[in-house]
């Protein structure tokens, strides 16, 4: 899967996500997502690979929350 096919999973899972509340017996509870998506390059270590996605998480909470941001 490329980051343009991962970017757009986790793209359909924030919007379901942020479409359906939860009901509770007395409120209705709204969540936002926000993630980040990498893809592995060749030769990359495990630690190398989960930083990038993790970086582009705090991104996205840093720019706007609720939203999937790419590692670049």
């Amino acid at each position: 899967m490329g980051l343009e096919a991962a970017y757009a999973v986790a793209e359909r899972i924030r919007a379901d996500f942020v479409g359906h509340p939860a009901q509770l017996v007395s409120e209705t509870l709204r969540a936002t997502v926000s993630t980040g998506v990498a893809i592995s390059a060749t030769g990359e270590t495990f630690s190398t690979l989960l930083s990038r996605p993790d970086a582009a998480l705090y991104a996205a909470k840093r720019s706007r929350r609720n939203r999937v941001n790419r590692d670049a």
